[in-house]
């Protein structure tokens, strides 16, 4: 719907449109990786989340991840489909592998995750 070529991808060319929104997104996203938060983990979030909005297969297989991997994936799923469905207890079982800096990293990621994929979704970019 939206036709820009300085990006890379689809997505960012569009999104590239809002340059100071893109580069901002960009670096903050890219600081994900450097919350504590195990790569595979948030790759497993962000592929979650993927899945969900967009009605498609999940990939996570969740045999093959940590414990503390499994409670991280199914937070960020709670949190993309119903945030305010996260209780007390979602947070505890996180608490239970993680600082409350990871947690706040983990919460940061899925926004940001979620929010890329609406994004990709709504402007049919990927």
């Amino acid at each position: 719907w939206l036709l820009a070529d300085t990006g890379a991808t689809a997505f960012d060319s569009v999104f590239s449109l809002c340059p100071a929104a893109h580069d901002r997104f960009g670096e903050l996203y890219d600081a994900l990786w450097t919350g504590g938060i195990e790569a595979v983990t948030l790759d497993a979030c962000r592929a979650r989340i993927d899945a969900r909005v967009r009605c498609e297969p999940d990939p996570v297989d969740e045999e093959t991840l940590s414990p503390a991997a499994r409670t991280a994936v199914r937070f960020a799923e709670q949190y993309a489909l119903d945030p305010h469905g996260l209780t007390d207890r979602d947070f505890a079982l996180l608490h239970e592998h993680y600082t409350d800096a990871e947690i706040a990293t983990l919460v940061l990621a899925s926004a940001m995750f979620d929010a890329r994929v609406r994004f990709s979704v709504a402007l049919e970019v990927s």
